[in-house]
């Protein structure tokens, strides 16, 4: 890793950071996040995207973003990052838009199998029931947004960049 990946990952990792700890609503923020993650993956690699991606969910959850009761979810949105990334990196070959779409269903379906199947084994009911909307259908559509807003920063910020973008 050079200086310029380190400054890099750094201003990424705190405006996701920031974009967390703002409250805003989860569309949105889990929209910026999401973008964030890919936005790192495109300008710096998917090593340092997967690092922002398993540090954000922690961060939430030790600043009190995600409550204590939902402690037990919190392996599970890292994981979903790294879903998220990976399968886009994976598919770097092919078009962006088939990149994102199934990136997007599988970090949808990784977090609707691990909160049905295994959650439900840990958490009561009532906190049950707040993480199956949390994680229903907003995720994908969060994931969804998120990476054709990446899409877009992206190709705006490419010009600036002196190498080639992973996710194009």
């Amino acid at each position: 890793m050079n200086t310029k990946s380190i400054t890099r990952t750094g201003i990424l990792l705190a405006l996701a950071l920031v974009i967390q700890l703002m409250r805003l609503p989860q569309l949105v923020t889990g929209t910026a996040v999401n973008a964030v993650l890919l936005i790192s993956l495109s300008t710096i690699g998917v090593l340092e995207a997967s690092a922002i991606g398993c540090i954000t969910p922690i961060v939430a959850f030790l600043v009190g973003i995600i409550q204590p009761p939902m402690a037990p979810v919190v392996p599970f949105i890292v994981m979903s990052n790294l879903v998220l990334i990976w399968i886009v990196y994976g598919l770097r070959r092919k078009n962006i838009y088939i990149q994102i779409i199934l990136a997007s269903v599988g970090k949808f379906l990784f977090l609707v199998v691990a909160v049905r199947l295994i959650l439900t084994q840990f958490l009561p009911a009532p906190v049950w029931e707040k993480v199956a909307v949390a994680f229903g259908v907003t995720q994908l559509f969060t994931a969804l947004a998120g990476g054709f807003l990446a899409i877009l920063v992206t190709k705006l910020l490419h010009p600036y960049l002196d190498e080639e973008a992973p996710i194009e």
